[in-house]
């Protein structure tokens, strides 16, 4: 919301200053490819993970919640992955209130805040988890 109503003074501001906009998009893009790749290979090791601490990790109820969020996270990512090339050829500038670049472009700028929310609340859920002392993680019924 605050984007859309104070970003065409910012690009109006930020082009007027010779700073390049596109590379907006490239940074968004590269984040959210690195991060759903991470994310993809991490679940891939913790799925398939044969020691005994894992094991008994799989059997929480906080681990089913986990793999639900890191799904989540590597779905958002990917979706921000496809809608951000697009954009890396078009480049959409909003430089006017109340027009179709501006409300695009707050809408990619919010599911972009999202996904990486996504992203922190996937790696922390885990960190936290395995941070809990064996003995004292709570079995899935």
């Amino acid at each position: 919301m605050v984007f859309f109503w104070y970003g065409p003074g910012w690009i109006n501001k930020a082009q007027y200053a010779d700073i390049k906009l596109d590379s907006f998009y490239t940074s968004i893009f590269g984040v959210s490819t690195v991060l759903t790749g991470f994310l993809a290979t991490f679940y891939g090791i913790i799925a398939t993970s044969p020691t005994k601490f894992m094991q008994r990790l799989k059997r929480t109820k906080a681990f089913a919640k986990c793999k639900r969020l890191i799904k989540n996270a590597m779905g958002y990512g990917f979706a921000l992955t496809l809608m951000s090339i697009p954009l890396l050829i078009l480049v959409p500038l909003p430089t006017e209130r109340l027009t179709g670049n501006n409300i695009a472009f707050s809408a990619y700028a919010a599911f972009t805040v999202w996904t990486l929310a996504a992203f922190y609340r996937a790696a922390s859920s885990f960190f936290v988890m395995v941070e809990e002392p064996e003995e004292q993680l709570p079995l899935g019924g």
